[in-house]
């Protein structure tokens, strides 16, 4: 099995050198590959990085993306051809040793080859999984490896709430080691990016439907995954509801906007209200197909 630890980063060259540096030092599979994607415009801040002359670490330095997903698919793109693919983090460590190799172990109960594996929690947000590993063939079915629509966030939730609908979301439990100190990343309009990821949700129930039609999962097991959607949907409708409230979010954000809506911000802004309008019209569609008159 073959698996790529992708770890896009920006501004943040001594949390690379100590996290990921930790992360690889506890790995054990002989053919893993480490992809660090970089931005042009930082390729100079990373050029003395302890991790250049590391056999296993691939550099991918290309002109920075809108959204953190698209800068996740460049580095799948930097190393075709495995198995599996980490969503990793640059200011985070796996501690436990050999945690490729449990997490592997654990991905081979998926017999068809789609699915995904969680591990490590989020000090944060004890919901969700620190790290995440998609298989190749669920990237193919879904047509990424992480949503490239959020300038941050929610790219990951898309794919735990993927997993979900689809029943292939395995959990194990890896040791996370957290910074002592958060970076200070900037993020704006985080209710809004939260409602987006709501509003969008039936684009991932359609997609789950399509993949499982290409999936080796049994007749009784697909029906009870479609029949509990309007249960889970109910569930997940909650779950944001923190990240959508106006008040948390400008406490959240004061430290950390300081400047005017850059270009990439408004692009991606741009492309959530599009894609919102064609979910309108394609639902008012739907509505306005005449009922079929009984013969």
């Amino acid at each position: 099995m073959s698996i790529v630890f992708c770890c896009p980063t920006r501004g943040k060259p001594e949390y690379l050198n100590d996290f990921l540096a930790q992360t690889i030092d506890k790995s054990r599979l002989p053919d893993i590959t480490f992809v660090v994607g970089i931005d042009a415009d930082e390729e100079e801040k990373y050029a003395k990085s302890e991790l250049r002359k590391h056999k296993q670490v691939v550099w991918s330095v290309e002109p920075r993306e809108d959204s953190l997903g698209a800068k996740f698919n460049r580095c799948v793109k930097a190393a075709p051809g495995a198995d599996w693919y980490i969503m990793g983090v640059d200011d985070l460590g796996l501690q436990t040793i050999a945690w490729d190799v449990y997490v592997s172990q654990l991905a081979e109960h998926y017999d068809d080859g789609v699915g995904i594996v969680n591990f490590g929690r989020q000090w944060n947000e004890p919901g969700l999984p620190a790290f995440q590993m998609s298989s190749a063939k669920f990237i193919e079915l879904q047509g990424w490896f992480m949503a490239p629509f959020f300038p941050f966030w929610w790219h990951d939730t898309w794919n735990v709430e993927m997993g979900q609908l689809i029943g292939r979301n395995m959990y194990i439990d890896i040791e996370v080691r957290y910074p002592k100190q958060e970076p200070m990343t900037p993020r704006r309009d985080i209710e809004k990016w939260a409602l987006f990821f709501d509003l969008t949700r039936p684009l991932r129930v359609n997609k789950a439907r399509q993949m499982m039609e290409k999936m080796n999962i049994p007749g009784w097991r697909k029906y009870e995954l479609i029949q509990m959607v309007p249960q889970w949907i109910a569930e997940r409708e909650n779950v944001n509801s923190r990240c959508r409230d106006p008040l948390w979010g400008l406490k959240f954000q004061a430290e950390r906007v300081t400047d005017d809506v850059d270009e990439r911000h408004q692009r991606l802004q741009e492309q959530a209200q599009a894609i919102l309008l064609r979910m309108e019209q394609e639902e008012k569609k739907v509505e306005d197909v005449p009922e079929a008159k009984a013969a």
